[in-house]
């Protein structure tokens, strides 16, 4: 690295640092696009944020510099996910404000991360990665402007291999600890990937295989455990309203929408359903 005449880095390495933190961000962007549909690799989600936690080793930049950049390597992810808010013209404007909302949380991972490394003391992956990535899930899903729990990094892996009679496979946990606990989880992974196998993190490296272990193979008992017959008829009402309803849904067209939904649940109810099921905000 080079460094000028008082020892500070340099101009050169600065902007190295920097653009090293940008491809980490992108190779973050790269993994969870292909966990999820329609590639639905949902093995990737496993080591999506590895390359963020290589981020935070990062040296020759502000641990707040590198956190930036590499937040910013994420954007190409949130934008291609969320771009059919402008092609569908919901709210073009509002893409703009989310984007860069969402590449705050991995900014925000890697800049935390980098403070809790203590830039060269080091710092057991296998177990900071989960609870960094973890409570800022929790913040970004559940709190910050009323929660946007939307691609999250355990999302993929409800389409990984099931077992028996079809309980979810990795997704099992889900119904205990939530979709936050399996991302959780999955950052397991990540920082077993991420972790250097150095005397200091090897305990915590062979505690998180256990967990691991205990995760893969809990699926197949709890699967085993499952009997009875536990189907259910669901009735979906279809209403096919145009996206664009959310900025030019004028009173009239409410009440007669309303109207025809009105009919098509009464019309799903004849057929014996146990549930009726409509889509999100269409009342």
């Amino acid at each position: 690295m080079r460094q000028d005449a008082t020892g500070n880095p340099g101009q050169r390495g600065r902007w190295g640092a920097r653009l090293r933190a940008l491809a980490c961000g992108l190779a973050f962007s790269g993994l969870m696009t292909l966990a999820f549909p329609p590639i639905g690799w949902w093995w990737c989600s496993l080591i999506a944020i590895a390359p963020l936690i290589l981020a935070t080793s990062l040296t020759g930049a502000r641990p707040r510099s590198v956190g930036v950049w590499a937040g910013l390597g994420t954007s190409v992810f949130w934008a291609q996910t969320h771009l059919w808010i402008w092609t569908e013209d919901v709210a073009p404007l509002g893409l703009v404000f989310l984007v860069p909302l969402l590449c705050v949380y991995p900014g925000l991972f890697v800049w935390l991360g980098a403070r809790l490394a203590g830039r060269g003391r080091g710092v057991a992956w296998v177990w900071a990665a989960p609870l960094l990535w973890g409570g800022l899930e929790a913040v970004r899903a559940l709190v910050a402007f009323d929660g946007y729990p939307w691609f999250l990094l355990g999302h993929p892996l409800i389409d990984a291999p099931r077992w028996g009679s079809g309980a979810p496979g990795l997704a099992w946990p889900a119904a205990y600890v939530g979709a936050i606990g399996v991302s959780a989880l999955a950052a397991v992974a990540s920082g077993l990937v991420a972790d250097p196998w150095r005397r200091r993190a090897r305990r915590w490296s062979i505690a998180g295989l256990v967990v691991l272990v205990a995760w893969v193979g809990l699926g197949p008992v709890l699967a085993h455990r499952e009997t009875g017959d536990r189907t259910m008829r669901i009735g979906v009402v279809q209403t096919n309203v145009a996206q664009d309803n959310k900025i030019g849904w004028r009173p009239v067209d409410q009440l007669r929408d309303f109207q025809r939904f009105a009919e098509l649940t009464v019309e799903a109810a004849r057929r014996g359903p146990d549930l009726i099921v409509w889509p999100e905000t269409m009342a």
